[in-house]
């Protein structure tokens, strides 16, 4: 039997001005994991923190940004007592969404067909009164 603790998730969600540790006991001397196949991991300027020796594995199909996100939002280790260094973590994802409002197209004030029609007519119009001027 391993000293290895192991998590699941289908998504985890840390909020913003929140925090989420994964602390490893003592007698667990191996990996704490995070594995999340399926499901998304959003971090809103919140962060993902490890103490003690812990190691993360973050494997997921996405991570998504909410976009309010600034240098506050981290992904990192940390030590919180003096008995060592931080954990470690190791991230396998197979997109990074960053989230953001949409920005709508700017839109012309006119229509751009009805510019192009009438640049045709006009065109056609003096093309025929070129013609014109030749017959006369």
């Amino acid at each position: 039997m391993s000293n290895n603790l192991f998590h699941s998730f289908s998504e985890l969600s840390v909020p913003i001005g929140s925090s989420a540790y994964f602390n490893n006991p003592l007698s667990n001397q191996g990996a704490l994991a995070l594995v999340n196949d399926a499901g998304n991991i959003t971090i809103n300027t919140g962060n993902l923190l490890i103490r003690d020796s812990a190691t993360v594995s973050v494997n997921t199909n996405s991570v998504i940004d909410s976009g309010s996100a600034s240098d506050n939002t981290s992904i990192n280790p940390t030590n919180v007592n003096s008995t060592g260094s931080g954990g470690n973590i190791s991230i396998s994802v197979s997109n990074i969404w960053i989230a953001a409002k949409p920005v709508p197209e700017p839109t012309l004030p006119f229509n751009v067909f009805a510019i192009a029609a009438f640049y045709a007519a006009w065109r056609l119009k003096r093309k025929q009164k070129q013609t014109h001027k030749l017959k006369a």
